[in-house]
């Protein structure tokens, strides 16, 4: 099976994260004024806790899309 390439990982990542918490993951473009009103270092420390509390869960989920066959 094929694995996801790094661009996608991140998206996945990114948008689990988004679900989650309503929030864009840092290196998502939130627009000019930042729709969810947090700054990029507010962003990145949410994001690095979420990621911690969720990383084996979300790894878990990408291996098994890959093992499919995605």
């Amino acid at each position: 099976m094929e694995k996801l390439s790094v661009i996608a990982t991140f998206e996945v990542r990114a948008e689990a994260f988004r679900l989650m918490t309503g929030v864009m993951a840092p290196g998502k473009d939130e627009g000019a004024l930042g729709a969810s009103g947090r700054t990029l270092e507010e962003r990145a420390s949410m994001y690095e806790a979420w990621y911690n509390q969720y990383r084996d869960c979300v790894n878990a989920v990408i291996k098994a899309f890959e093992t499919a066959g995605g």
